[in-house]
């Protein structure tokens, strides 16, 4: 959806021609987001002389789930802003889901300090009208993922609801251009994709599912001794290793397929 309204915007569908776009890299996307981005950067910036900008945090989401950190407090070891991973305590066997920690961190955060940094936002002004207006890439289809701006010097639109799109219009306007259907965004390993996106990574994308595979194992050793969850961690609901899941032929209860979805409009 975002590429869809980039490219509306450039083409004159919308109310205004947007000044920039900004990619938050969590640095655990899959490869197909990656070489999506460069073509899809390459393509704005021949065309419309338009720049897509990259913005991370200090470390990224893999470097924090391989290297988890000892509290000075009480000794217990914890990952620095986790996904919303699946614990299954050592102590009852009870499994449950973490808190999203993840977003904020590596999207948000960066986004912000890069567009205050741009814009010298320094402090805020009671006098000072909200000066930016962001624009969020949700359709009709997933207008349960949107939100009102938490930032004084920013307001939060979103395009496509305005023109009344779902999310199969948006990949029929980008493939339009020519372009390949965009990829959605979302790191490889996120605890809310469901099964469905699970077996289409392990059929489609065998050597990043090895990936996923092995991080979690590391996860999970990382956090072996005094671990702060009180348990263990794991990708997949059934908190069962990953490598190991038969996706879409067993149920888990409380977490199904309509319990979870995606980062509020965040993360895509």
């Amino acid at each position: 959806q975002s590429t869809a309204m980039l490219l509306m915007g450039l083409t004159d569908e919308l109310h205004a021609r947007p000044d920039f776009a900004v990619f938050a890299d969590t640095g655990g996307e899959p490869k197909e987001v990656y070489d999506y981005l460069a073509l899809i950067k390459d393509y704005v910036k021949k065309e419309f002389d338009f720049d897509i900008i990259t913005v991370k945090n200090k470390t990224n989401i893999v470097e924090d789930l391989l290297n988890p950190q000892i509290s000075k407090k009480t000794g217990n070891t914890y990952i620095t802003s986790p996904p919303p991973l699946f614990v299954k305590r050592n102590d009852n066997g009870n499994i449950f889901m973490m808190n999203r920690n993840c977003t904020g961190t590596y999207k948000i955060n960066p986004f912000h300090r890069y567009v205050k940094r741009k814009f010298n936002i320094k402090r805020q002004n009671p006098k000072q009208f909200k000066m930016i207006e962001l624009w969020m890439g949700i359709s009709m289809d997933e207008m349960q993922r949107m939100r009102e701006s938490q930032d004084w010097y920013a307001f939060i639109r979103y395009p496509l609801i305005e023109m009344e799109m779902v999310r199969n219009e948006s990949i029929k306007f980008v493939e339009r251009f020519g372009l390949p259907t965009p990829p959605r965004s979302a790191c490889t390993f996120c605890p809310y994709h469901n099964n469905n996106e699970w077996k289409r990574i392990k059929k489609n994308f065998p050597d990043e599912f090895q990936k996923v595979i092995r991080l979690e194992e590391k996860l999970q050793e990382g956090l072996k001794e005094n671990p702060a969850m009180k348990g263990v961690p794991y990708f997949h609901r059934s908190c069962k290793p990953i490598g190991e899941v038969n996706f879409g032929e067993e149920q888990y209860g409380l977490f199904n397929e309509g319990f979870l979805n995606e980062c509020d409009g965040v993360c895509g």
